[in-house]
């Protein structure tokens, strides 16, 4: 940071200086003028081409005055600590003053002519099919700079943001008037022209407030009624109990459909976090603890296989479905079924009761895991009655 600053304050210093330089130039061409003119009486063509010299000396001067002036008001304002010197920030305000001092420059120029008695109409015209000329060669360029003009109006990543652009990924390193370089997850360095990247569809991570937890759990067809109400009942706690799921809408796991080799449970809610690894950690958490709740409710999931029966077919776990309809009787009795979904004094009781990161991890609590099947036997105070 200290070079840096050491730096921003020798580049202004370095313009002032030319400043300085500039209007000494000017002073001693001023005078020289007025002596030569006024004091010594030179006269004829001798007067003339000394006159003419530094005329254009002191004008020339002037104009290295003026782009010394915006230089140095833009090192000024660059030294900001808030503005990187090679954010788009910094490109647009030294291309803004140049710009400005070039105008300043081109009407010094129109004036210098007119006072040496230089036709103007034939310089205008060969300016006009000049400026053409280059317009038409420097297109690339002025498409890239509207394109990076365009970025520092608009806005839609900025230096540090981790964004998709196209089909590529990767964080925003530099944002320039020509280019936007852009470090994808390879580690590699990807340069893309700012007249291509304006124009991409651009995907920007860096405002996300909380991550999406979406999947579709495929169960067998062997899964009876019974079964899937128990899965979708378990799950629908478990979002609820989860301290890392956003506890607002969408919080959903529903049959959606049949597909052709399985029952089809959609789980949508968010991860209440924007950090990306943690989303990982939450969403394998939330499976793995999906996989208990298949598991306990006696099903499985569905293999996408084609099977010709020549014996009878393989029975599901009779005490695990028993267990189940048992189960739902008493959610029934107690009018407790969760469907369509659960009751706000249920949800309530559920808020932040599991633990994460899961107990007996190393960031998780040290008293060994909770004894989930007593939370399901909480659920049935029939059973535990029996």
């Amino acid at each position: 940071r200290w070079t840096r600053q050491r730096k921003r304050a020798t580049t202004g210093a370095w313009h002032w200086g030319n400043l300085v330089l500039s209007f000494g130039v000017v002073a001693v061409a001023a005078g020289l003028i007025y002596f030569t003119e006024d004091q010594i009486g030179v006269s004829g063509t001798m007067l003339v081409i000394v006159s003419t010299a530094l005329w254009v000396a002191l004008f020339v001067a002037t104009g290295a005055g003026v782009f010394a002036i915006g230089n140095g008001i833009a090192a000024a304002i660059i030294a900001s600590p808030r503005i990187k010197p090679e954010s788009i920030d910094a490109h647009v305000i030294r291309i803004t003053t140049r710009i400005v001092s070039l105008l300043v420059v081109f009407y010094l120029g129109v004036v210098a002519a007119q006072s040496l008695g230089v036709p103007l109409a034939p310089l205008l015209a060969g300016l006009g099919v000049g400026g053409l000329a280059v317009a038409l060669a420097a297109r690339p360029t002025l498409e890239n700079l509207i394109g990076g003009v365009t970025l520092f109006a608009d806005k839609p990543v900025r230096v540090g943001d981790f964004c998709r652009f196209g089909d590529k990924i990767g964080t925003v390193e530099e944002i320039g008037l020509r280019s936007t370089r852009i470090r994808t997850l390879d580690r590699t360095v990807v340069s893309v022209p700012n007249s291509q990247f304006s124009e991409l569809q651009l995907e920007n991570f860096a405002p996300r407030d909380r991550c999406r937890f979406s999947a579709v759990l495929q169960l067998r067809y062997e899964t009876t009624p019974a079964q899937l109400r128990y899965v979708l009942a378990r799950i629908r706690e478990l979002l609820a109990a989860h301290p890392k799921v956003y506890k607002g809408p969408p919080q959903r796991a529903r049959l959606v459909g049949f597909g052709d080799y399985s029952l089809n449970v959609e789980i949508s809610t968010y991860a209440d976090t924007t950090d990306w690894s943690e989303f990982l950690g939450i969403r394998e958490d939330l499976f793995l603890r999906i996989m208990d709740i298949v598991k306990d409710a006696g099903t499985g999931f569905a293999i996408p296989t084609q099977t010709t029966y020549f014996t009878r077919a393989a029975q599901p776990d009779a005490a695990r479905v028993d267990a189940v309809e048992t189960q739902l009787q008493a959610w029934r009795a107690e009018g407790a079924l969760p469907f369509p979904d659960l009751t706000e004094e249920r949800r309530q009781q559920l808020t932040d009761t599991l633990d994460f990161p899961p107990a007996g991890s190393p960031e998780g609590p040290p008293a060994p895991a909770r004894d989930e099947s007593a939370l399901r036997a909480s659920n049935n105070p029939g059973a535990s009655k029996k």
